[in-house]
């Protein structure tokens, strides 16, 4: 069944947009954005519970700095 809570709507298309701005700057400098970048706009489509879908996007989110930091 289709959920349309606006809260996930809401969450979905702030993790898009991340993930597109991680996409373009993964394009020119770090792989580890673009990867990740991927990640954030494709997850949201096969999610649906909010609470997983807010930690899989801070967590994807951090994933990059948290790489980059340990090299």
């Amino acid at each position: 069944m289709l959920d349309l809570d606006p809260t996930m709507i809401f969450f979905s298309i702030v993790f898009g947009i991340v993930g597109m701005g991680y996409w373009s700057y993964g394009k020119k400098q770090n792989q580890n954005f673009l990867i990740a970048g991927i990640v954030l706009m494709v997850y949201p489509y096969f999610v649906n519970t909010l609470w997983l879908l807010i930690s899989i996007g801070l967590a994807v989110t951090a994933a990059p700095f948290l790489l980059t930091a340990k090299k």
